[in-house]
């Protein structure tokens, strides 16, 4: 999620739990512990491209690290509100404000540690975009309302949690159950599906079908009330990350990104060396990844270049508001 949301989040939570500590401090330190999941984007390295995708959401974003992480917190924050709070009380406002951030990231698409270091999979629930406009706002109106009265707390954690569960997840549910239709007309019934909602609303939705070591990308505009508008989008076959030598530097790290990407890597037809993320796209019924790998195809040993492609012509734009706004093509 956003930095100003996590931000917000943070204050909000802690608000909710301030009883007679200082509002506007109170706020502070919990925005500021909301923050410190998100330091794991410095986890890089020039030899190593995909370690940063590796990382980001990682241990970082696990409630069982979350302890530790406000630990951190009240080191940094404790000292420069001494006189207000108690160790004990920053703890544990700092630690409300880190697991909010770790929560809301597993509401979105990427995918988030939540139990690491148990082996279970990344949680990527899909119910908000990773910019949502509408549920900041929710949560900023009742942060500004809590900082004088507490109860405006609660009820504002409980309007984004309705906002995200109702809402988003009955729009996950729909855009789902559409692609699930569209599959099913065409005989894919052993196909996967994902769906994801498209930047900063829950109206447009990609979906991903996969099927038969192929991978089809469409989008549907689900509008609260009315029919759905279905955009059809374009197909390609997954990439083979067995194609390299076992023992070459290429083989390791494309097995490293098929599995990051869920299975969905794509190779670009006009230059077979970059392979993509499959998962996400400037336009929702796209099949040009915003990130990837190139390889050297004759040096499958050298470093891996990471590359983003990020179209934001007015070409692109229009159509991207043509289906927010559910209009043909």
């Amino acid at each position: 999620m956003d930095v100003l949301t996590h931000a917000v989040l943070g204050a909000l939570s802690a608000s909710a739990l301030r009883a007679k500590s200082p509002r506007y401090r109170t706020a502070a330190i919990g925005a500021i512990s909301a923050l410190l999941p998100d330091l794991d984007v410095f986890i890089r390295s020039a030899e190593d491209p995909l370690l940063v995708l590796e990382y980001h959401r990682h241990f970082s974003h696990s409630l069982l690290f979350a302890p530790l992480g406000a630990v951190l917190a009240t080191f940094l924050l404790w000292p420069l509100w001494r006189n207000h709070f108690t160790r004990l009380r920053a703890y544990s406002i700092s630690l409300t404000g880190y697991i909010s951030a770790c929560l809301l990231d597993a509401c979105t698409s990427y995918g988030t540690y939540l139990l690491w270091p148990l082996p279970f999979e990344a949680v990527a629930l899909s119910i908000v975009a990773v910019i949502d406009p509408a549920f900041t706002l929710v949560l900023a109106i009742a942060l500004i309302f809590s900082l004088a009265r507490k109860p405006a707390a609660v009820y504002g954690i409980f309007a984004g949690i309705l906002y995200l569960v109702a809402f988003g997840g009955l729009q996950h549910k729909r855009a789902h159950q559409t692609a699930k239709n569209w599959a099913t007309e065409r005989q894919m019934m052993d196909a996967r599906i994902e769906v994801k909602p498209t930047l900063a609303n829950l109206l447009l939705w990609r979906t991903l079908v996969v099927h038969q070591n192929q991978i089809y990308a469409n989008a549907v505009f689900l509008p609260p009330f009315g029919e759905a508008m279905w955009y059809e989008g374009a197909s390609r076959a997954l990439f083979d990350p067995n194609t390299y030598p076992k023992e070459s530097r290429a083989y390791k790290d494309l097995q490293r990104f098929y599995h990051l990407t869920n299975g969905m890597l794509i190779a670009d037809p006009d230059n077979p060396q970059r392979i993509g993320d499959g998962r996400y796209a400037m336009l929702p019924h796209s099949l040009v990844p915003l990130w990837g790998i190139e390889i050297n195809i004759s040096k499958p040993d050298e470093t891996p270049k990471f590359f983003t492609q990020r179209d934001n012509s007015p070409m692109v734009r229009n159509t991207f508001l043509q289906m927010l706004f559910g209009r043909p093509l």
